[in-house]
């Protein structure tokens, strides 16, 4: 059994999901957390997720565990209509992330899916990333423990994108259900930057995969008639999407 597995087992005494009515923790979060000390290799967060910025994803945090309030929800993914990173999917997912980390007792993957951003996730991060999704998927590396890696914020594990793209076929293999699956035992909730919905048919099979979709949307950017496409496209593939968030381009 491998050391990230052995460290995620959950307590007996755990819970899968906070309270959405609980009023939110003042606590600083390094005083919420003793889940397990941070690596020595843990990547550094090298963004800021405070202010503004962090009380708008505690909403949508919130409002997505209202919606789940009645099932067992631990894997959400962002996608957007249009490939590149113009509609800040990688941004939302990140933010997402950090929210639910701030949650007591929860513990969070986010995983990088999407080929076209260019890493941009793993960017947010300083740090050595030597393997990460595509070894897994590919078969180079078959341990989760060398694809999970630490970060400086306690309650959350990042999987990189890893070098190469991940094809249509490969997001179709049993081994990415199979991986996702293990990640719910060890994860209290699972967010994913998935690829595009019109740039990669990826993200129609991912969907399948998932608890919730959410869209990134660019105001004054995403044409509507490809959102329509876009949301079309996952209806008809059985991907419901549950919501959407309105982002700015910089």
């Amino acid at each position: 059994m491998g050391d990230v597995y052995k460290a995620m087992m959950r307590s007996s005494q755990g819970t899968l999901l906070a309270d959405p009515e609980a009023p939110v923790s003042e606590t600083p979060q390094d005083q919420n957390y003793h889940w397990q000390p941070v690596a020595e290799n843990a990547l550094h967060l090298n963004i800021q997720h405070d202010g503004k910025i962090a009380q708008q994803f505690e909403e949508v945090r919130v409002k997505l565990l209202q919606q789940a309030a009645e099932h067992r929800v631990q894997i959400h993914a962002f996608s957007s209509a249009l490939p590149g990173n113009e509609e800040g999917r990688a941004s939302c997912a990140l933010h997402l992330a950090l929210s639910f980390a701030r949650m007591p007792g929860t513990r969070v993957l986010l995983v990088d899916m999407d080929s076209s951003s260019h890493q941009a996730l793993t960017k947010c991060f300083d740090g050595k990333v030597e393997n990460g999704l595509c070894e897994f998927l590919n078969g180079a590396v078959n341990s989760l423990d060398a694809v999970t890696l630490p970060t400086d914020v306690s309650a959350l594990h990042v999987m990189a994108h890893g070098h190469g793209t991940i094809s249509s076929t490969e997001f179709d293999h049993p081994r990415l259900g199979q991986m996702l699956q293990r990640c719910r035992d060890l994860y209290d909730h699972i967010v994913i930057n998935a690829p595009a919905v019109l740039g990669h048919t990826g993200c129609t099979q991912l969907g399948q995969h998932c608890d919730q979709m959410l869209l990134a949307v660019a105001m004054r950017y995403t044409p509507t008639h490809e959102l329509e496409r876009a949301k079309r496209l996952m209806t008809e593939h059985g991907c419901q999407i549950t919501g959407v968030v309105l982002t700015e381009r910089k």
